[in-house]
């Protein structure tokens, strides 16, 4: 734990002190892959919204079940009738 601390402390002073104070735009905008940044009257379409919550829930669905689908010999039928 002492050496991790001190891994940390070290390059967290690197970090802070050899940092460079030149800024150039190009690093300071947003990146847009290559467009120019849109301004702040930028459209959300909802779809994909929609879309990335039920990629998590079918994510999320498929983590709870797979340990499920691995001992499905070893458990018993009251086991498999809960999950269904």
């Amino acid at each position: 734990m002492l050496i991790t601390f001190l891994i940390l402390a070290i390059l967290w002073f690197l970090a802070t002190n050899l940092k460079s104070e030149r800024t150039l735009f190009e690093t300071a905008s947003q990146y847009e892959c290559g467009f120019e940044p849109f301004g702040s009257n930028f459209e959300f379409h909802i779809q994909y919204f929609i879309i990335s919550i039920l990629y998590l829930i079918f994510d999320i669905e498929l983590a709870l079940l797979l340990p499920w689908i691995i001992f499905l010999t070893v458990i018993p039928y009251q086991g498999t009738a809960v999950m269904i």
